[in-house]
This record gives C-alpha cells, structure tokens and sequence, in this order.
C-alpha cells in the first residue's frame, strides 16, 4: 500500500526565537506542541519574522497566501492573544480563515493599525448574504473593545484555552463566520499544555526551615500583589521571589519600597520557561487576578503539576478550579487576611496539602500529550468535514470578487482627474507594487 498523504498544515502564531518572544502563550504552545504536530501533520509555520525555527519550514506571515495558492493547506490554526509580538496574528486570521486558538478573547487594544478601521462587519454580512453592498471607503466603523468580536466571528471554528472565554464568546458572540450555516456551531475548550518535564520531576515538598512564596504576575492593583505584600511585611521570616514582566519593573520596584519588604527577590522575566524554572526554588505558589484580561493557564497549571500548594483568586477562570487542588482567596476586603490564615498554615506545616493529588489533576487534565492528542483530533476532524471545506472555497471566490471590485473602482475613477500625469503614474506603479505583493494581477484581478 502506498503512503498517506500527510494533512497540510499552516501554524501561525509567535515562534519562541527571542526572550520577548519567549514572554508569549503561543510560543510557549508552539515549543511544546509543534514536535507532536508534526508526527502528524505536514507543518509550515508562519510568524512575523524571517528567522527560522528549528528545522520546519519557517515563512513570513505573509507568505501564508502565496503558499497556500501553491499547495493548499488543509487547515490554518492561528494562536490569538493579546501581547504585542501577536498583534499580526489578528491581521492573518481574517485574511485566510482558519482555526482561530483564543488565548484571550478580551483585547486591551483594537490591534494593529491595519485593522482598526476594517469594515469587519460588513465583510462578515456580505459573505453571508452577496446581495448586500460593499462597505464604504472612507467611512468610519468602530470597533468593540475590549472583546474581540472581530477576531472570533473572522474565523470558521474557534477554540479557547481560557474556560471563561468560552462562555464569554457563546453568550456574547455565538457564532463564527459562516456560523448560521453550522447545524450546531462548533467551538471547543483546550488549555495550554503543561510540558512533560514538568511532570518528570521529583514530588514537591517543603525542605526549608522557613517558607518560600513564589509570585506570580505584575503590579497592578488587578494582579492583587498589594494584597500579599500587605501579608508579607508582617511574616520577615518568609522569603518572597517575585516573578513578573519586564514592563512592571517600575511599579513592582515602587510596591517593594512602600511596603517596606526586605526579605525579596525580584526576577523581571515571566514566562512560561521561566516560571517552571523558579518552581524549583517555591513552597507554596501565589497567582491572584482580579481583571477580565489575561488568564490563569499555564502557570497555575504549572505550579499544580510541580506539587505546590496554589493561591488563585476566586474569580473568573480561577474560580473554575476545583476547590479540593487549590486555595480559592475570595477578593475584597478580607484579602489579604485569607492569604495570611493560608501562608501562616502552610509556614507552620498545620495546612492541608495532598502534593500528589494536586500533581495528579494536573496530569489529567494538562499533560501535553493529552492536549497534543486532542487539539491533533480536532483539526483531523475539520480539515474533512465538508462544511468547513466548503466555506474555505467560498472564502476564496469572495475575496476574488472583492478584489474585482477595488480594481474597478480604480478604473472607474478612484485616481482623481486633477492629479497630474507624474502623480498618477506614481499612483499606478504604487497599486501595481501592492497588487504583485498580494499576489493579484492587476491588469484583470485574477491571482497570479
């Protein structure tokens, strides 16, 4: 029998190259997972660099196209979050719809600056329905911010690696593009993966005479580190390694001063292969969030696989977790004197904690085999239903039909007859530059 041809596969979403780059979930997604995609998959990958990554085939994000003219991708997963190295991803998932894997769905920004005025809606109501006009040049659209309204109706098929958004995207959103066409309207939850290292290492147990509290997250009053400093001035005798990002120096260096903390270590470089090398040195791990932005995987993940009593916040996607695995800190004004009952139970070893237990949820449930197996179950399963086929060929016909349309309005007189002959020829050339970058001929608007 001869061989199977491989499915092809296009991953878009930041490469862990560069520390900053290091700093996001979807690099870190991508160093755990890529390995098992492959054994599976014919992958290319496409993110906003040159660089390569290892030994796959490694383009510019805007390569994505050509590529897939070439030799069609029978899918396109696209990472989304909301960090500054993945601002493209938003851009590229609208451009070929895919898979679109939501590490965040609430937005601090409307993203990048190709987007924020996009007709987005009218776009999405058009390949519903052709009879409808194109949108209007010049005209203004607003955006919905903080969600990403955008981003998840730009895509066939989501998927969630935050519990929370999933509920947040079926009761505020509720279907994809094409989504009134699906039976039922598929969407999935997946969290990010706990790598098996992790997991390989020895059961944590508290060695040290005196309590090591790792922190995890920066200091803004939403990450609630002015809860647990407020705790730790009055225990000196425990040591505080705080672990945040680069661009929270400043404020953490200012909470230290004010409340006086002496007994501290500070470590300006969260992320996911940072964190999980600071668990080494932790007896109890702090995660506290009060913000409907970011969300709680991988670290607590992490810090649950390495065995260490956790402290979230009971809110959000951290309130999810099971109580029996974690300390739930309810927010407000009895803060910081939940964390102080837990910390002084936990310093003196009267406090109940199963370190296998915890180690074994976390197993169960984030184990990057089981999260490689399942999100590999899911893209099999799309790339041959015949909607999402369907729909990929549709999306192609209509993007041919809006470009018919812009060149069009360029022969009927987008080029204003007062310009003189030097300005529309440098107009031409300019149209004509963009249009062989695309990958159009302009002379007919079909693709080269």
């Amino acid at each position: 029998m001869g061989n199977t041809r491989k499915l092809r596969l296009a991953w878009c979403g930041v490469l862990p190259i560069t520390e900053r780059m290091e700093q996001t979930l979807s690099a870190y997604a991508a160093e755990v997972l890529l390995p098992h995609m492959r054994r599976e998959f014919e992958v290319e990958l496409f993110h906003n660099s040159f660089e390569p990554y290892r030994d796959f085939a490694t383009f510019h994000y805007l390569r994505l196209r050509d590529r897939h003219e070439s030799d069609p991708f029978d899918i396109c997963l696209y990472q989304i979050e909301d960090h500054p190295e993945a601002q493209y991803v938003r851009i590229a998932s609208a451009l070929l719809p895919g898979v679109s894997w939501f590490h965040n769905l609430y937005f601090s920004s409307h993203g990048p600056e190709p987007i924020l005025n996009s007709a987005w809606r009218t776009t999405q109501a058009r390949f519903g329905n052709r009879a409808l006009p194109w949108a209007v040049r010049r005209a203004e659209h607003e955006q919905d911010a903080p969600l990403g309204r955008r981003e998840a109706t730009s895509c066939l098929v989501p998927i969630f690696s935050n519990e929370r958004d999933i509920d947040e995207y079926q009761r505020l959103i509720g279907c994809s593009l094409g989504g009134d066409r699906w039976s039922e309207q598929p969407s999935y939850y997946l969290p990010l993966p706990v790598s098996k290292e992790l997991f390989a290492r020895s059961v944590h147990s508290q060695q040290r005479s005196s309590l090591s509290v790792l922190l995890c997250g920066g200091g803004r009053i939403e990450d609630r580190s002015h809860k647990v400093l407020a705790v730790l001035r009055e225990l000196p005798d425990c040591h505080l390694r705080w672990v945040f990002p680069p661009d929270e120096t400043t404020r953490v260096h200012a909470l230290v001063e004010e409340f006086g903390l002496q007994n501290v270590s500070l470590f300006p470089e969260l992320s996911p292969k940072k964190w999980q090398e600071h668990l080494r040195e932790g007896d109890v791990a702090i995660h506290l969030s009060f913000s409907v932005f970011g969300q709680p995987g991988p670290y607590v993940w992490m810090s649950m696989a390495a065995g260490c009593p956790v402290l979230v916040t009971r809110f959000g996607a951290s309130e999810r977790i099971a109580s029996h695995v974690v300390y739930h800190i309810p927010p407000g004004v009895e803060e910081s004197k939940h964390v102080e009952l837990v910390l002084h139970a936990l310093r003196d070893k009267k406090g109940v904690h199963h370190s296998e237990m915890v180690r074994g949820y976390a197993e169960e449930i984030f184990r990057e085999e089981k999260i490689a197996l399942e999100l590999i179950a899911v893209l099999q399963s799309l790339s041959s239903h015949p909607l999402y086929r369907e729909l990929l060929t549709e999306w192609r016909e209509f993007q041919e039909e809006a470009q018919q349309a812009l060149l069009q309005e360029v022969v009927e007189g987008s080029i204003p007859q007062e310009l003189s002959l030097n300005e529309s020829q440098v107009l031409q050339e300019s149209f004509s530059r963009i249009s062989r970058e695309l990958g159009w001929d302009a002379s007919g608007g079909s693709f080269v």
